[in-house]
């Protein structure tokens, strides 16, 4: 219960919950504006249908968000333990995967952090689309059918990242069904169809929050290639060794002959050649390709911010947990528990999980509040996010000496981070340098020109300097069209209304 102690961060928190006027109320009005439009890069609509929900319950308390989210996570515990009950029929599996679950640290992030509310949903309307399919699939009504359809339907509603379902749904016929027909794939069309309209929207969100860019993580096809690959073994590895966790992962790699990218192309050509070994064994079959087929929407194939997330394992992750169960249920199935070697082998089981636990708290503990978060993160992964970050929050403090600190180090690691270029220049007007200020907003502007809050604060620098033509034509790129339309006609209205006759 540690979880219901933590803060809410600055990190998507403040925009989702903090700040968002639209989660005040459960008018019908602003149900209407979570469905019709795209917040932070995501079409989400259940998701900030929650938050409201929240906030008529807890107002602003934390406690009440993470409790929520505590929910959610023991119920999709449940439901795992459910679903990989009914697929291996094997109930000690099912429980040993449901415990890995529950107790994993990989997990901390997408509890602990109140703005991954998202996955936990997705993954619980995910659970109950596989569940009635599967009751669909052994000769329940047709009725189960469309539940599942239906379940699927809320689960992109929540988060698109379960768009992989339908392939799924496939593997599972081709691994457990005697008998396949065209019928059978058929009834799997329209998940495709689904997945087919919410990857489109998904891409047109994406679009929209980033003015049209694709972000490379190394600045090519190459180099995101390249990262791709090593962070796939980095997503394996820390199911077993959970020991260097972190909110921002920042690494990349430009060549395929780089070391790490040699090692993981070798890990994953080894991995290939056990599947063809136990090709006929369909149930490892199955549980292998749900991590890979999962973890898919997430590999950069369209660029994310991030280069990978604990986050992005919730779902994926499973599937290495149930093959971890069937081994130990196959191996205690040889060797019984009274043997030297079956009690040696668990008393280890109960000392990894033991292990899992402490961890997980200490995990749960860092996510405390954004100095905790932050300051942890630039230990485990040094990054221009984590510094930028941590230099936010302590200027929110009026620490600014250490803030402006923090930002310098986020730009002598990326030079080109915007975030921390845009912020210096917030932190220049503070402090009335306007010199220095007009230098960080001009480069932050020349790597993101489409950004309207931006030239906004530019927009307001220049009054303030007096440079009333600059101000108006940087305020006039704003369009009609767009919400800080308003804000930049109101500046506008503090120049001498001669200094802007040409202004609509």
């Amino acid at each position: 219960m540690q979880v219901l102690n933590l803060d809410f961060t600055h990190w998507d928190d403040d925009l989702y919950v903090l700040q968002n006027p639209f989660i005040r109320s459960l008018s019908i009005r602003n149900i209407a504006a979570f469905f019709s439009n795209t917040f932070l890069g995501n079409y989400a609509p259940l998701h900030l249908c929650t938050y409201a929900l929240d906030f008529q319950i807890w107002g602003l308390d934390p406690k009440g968000y993470h409790l929520t989210n505590l929910v959610f996570h023991l119920f999709n515990t449940v439901g795992t333990f459910y679903l990989v009950s009914i697929i291996t029929r094997n109930k000690n599996a099912a429980w040993l995967t449901a415990m890995l679950f529950a107790i994993h640290p990989v997990n901390v992030e997408t509890v602990a952090w109140i703005s991954q509310r998202k996955t936990l949903i997705a993954q619980a309307f995910f659970i109950l689309s596989f569940i009635q399919y599967l009751r669909f699939a052994t000769g329940h009504s047709s009725r189960n059918y469309y539940w599942s359809l239906f379940f699927f339907f809320c689960s992109l509603l929540s988060k698109v990242s379960t768009i992989t379902l339908p392939l799924l749904l496939v593997l599972y016929d081709v691994c457990f069904q005697k008998k396949q027909s065209k019928a059978s794939f058929a009834d799997i069309i329209p998940f495709f169809s689904l997945s087919f309209i919410f990857g489109l929207i998904s891409l047109y969100a994406q679009f929209i929050a980033y003015g049209g860019e694709l972000r490379f993580h190394g600045g090519s096809l190459l180099s995101n290639l390249c990262t791709m690959i090593v962070a796939l073994r980095k997503y394996v590895s820390l199911i077993f060794f959970p020991f260097n966790l972190s909110a921002y992962y920042y690494f990349s790699y430009q060549s395929l002959f780089a070391p790490p990218v040699i090692f993981s192309i070798a890990w994953i050509l080894i991995i290939l050649v056990l599947l063809l070994i136990f090709r006929k064994d369909k149930t490892i079959l199955f549980w292998a390709g749900w991590f890979f087929i999962t973890l898919l929407p997430n590999m950069q194939i369209v660029p994310l911010d991030a280069v990978m997330g604990d986050r992005y394992m919730y779902l994926p992750a499973v599937g290495i947990f149930c093959l971890m169960a069937m081994a130990l249920q196959k191996f205690f199935g040889k060797y019984n528990f009274t043997t030297v070697i079956g009690k040696t082998v668990l008393a280890s089981v109960f000392a990894v999980c033991g292990m899992l636990l402490f961890l997980s708290y200490n995990r749960v503990g860092i996510w405390k509040n954004d100095l905790t978060l932050w300051s942890e993160t630039i230990k485990s992964s040094p990054s221009p996010v984590a510094y930028n970050n941590l230099a936010v929050y302590w200027g929110r403090e009026g620490g600014f000496n250490r803030s402006q600190e923090f930002f310098e180090k986020a730009l002598k690691i990326a030079p080109d981070n915007y975030q921390a270029n845009k912020n210096l220049g917030s932190l220049s007007m503070l402090k009335k340098d306007f010199y220095n200020a007009e230098i960080y907003y001009k480069k932050a502007l020349s790597l993101k020109p489409y950004m309207e809050p931006l030239k906004l604060e530019m927009g307001s620098m220049y009054i303030e300097k007096k440079n009333l033509t600059k101000a108006r034509e940087i305020l006039e790129e704003i369009p009609a069209a767009s919400p800080n339309y308003p804000e930049a006609r109101k500046r506008l209205s503090q120049i001498r209304p001669e200094e802007s006759t040409h202004y609509p």
